[in-house]
């Protein structure tokens, strides 16, 4: 098979193959997106050699930490990072020279 070909292939595989075709398109366009600058949100994928991924202008980013839940986004209107801490008190403080370290802590706990 040429790879083209998916005449052959019982419905549910072509479906599928189809279906991953889609989503590397889908991810390529992000990508794409992020190196043109056409996004101000993006995740950087270590994985995949810290290639940046586009997220839709708007996206929020939620992050799971022991106290909860952090959730980023840019508000375009200030031109700034927005960071909200869900389930407690979302606490920020200074680590290195370009390094903030935020963490949420339950309410009544310390």
């Amino acid at each position: 098979m040429n790879g083209r070909n998916l005449g052959s292939l019982p419905k549910w595989a072509r479906q599928e193959i189809l279906g991953l075709r889609a989503g590397i398109e889908y991810r390529d366009e992000q990508a794409r997106r992020a190196v043109a600058g056409e996004t101000e949100v993006a995740i950087r994928d270590y994985a995949a050699g810290g290639t940046k991924i586009g997220l839709e202008p708007g996206s929020r980013i939620v992050f799971t930490v022991l106290g909860g839940e952090i959730e980023c986004w840019v508000d375009p209107a200030v031109h700034a990072l927005e960071i909200m801490g869900y389930s407690g008190r979302l606490l920020l403080s200074p680590d290195t020279t370009n390094v903030v370290r935020a963490e949420v802590r339950r309410y009544g706990g310390e």
